[in-house]
């Protein structure tokens, strides 16, 4: 069985890039997948588009710090910082009293 070369050639040609068991159905359509940016995170751009359309919708609806005074802002972040504060100092005691008691442990018990 002696085949013609260019038929050869030409069923080459179409069976190339393909495999046996390939029966040329879509599995997943991958055409409208786009691709993420690295510096602004999906979940960010999606909440500010919701926030821009409910602004819209919605005039009376505004942002709570663009009505603070200068004075409020001031008295705001210096709350928030209190409470960074004492939540960082309660992981230090717990901290220091964790190493005191180890300490105290080795020198009695150890």
């Amino acid at each position: 069985m002696l085949q013609n070369p260019q038929q050869n050639k030409q069923q080459s040609q179409q069976t190339k890039n393909k495999f046996e068991d390939d029966d040329d159905r879509v599995i997943a359509d991958m055409s409208l997948v786009q691709r993420r940016t690295a510096f602004i995170p999906e979940k960010i751009r999606r909440e500010a588009k919701l926030k821009e359309q409910a602004m819209r919708s919605n005039p009376q609806m505004t942002n709570a710090l663009d009505e603070m005074d200068a004075g409020t802002t001031k008295w705001a972040i210096l709350g928030m910082l209190k409470a960074a504060l004492l939540v960082g100092g309660a992981y230090i005691l717990g901290l220091g009293a964790f190493i005191l008691l180890l300490y105290l442990g080795f020198k009695y018990f150890g």
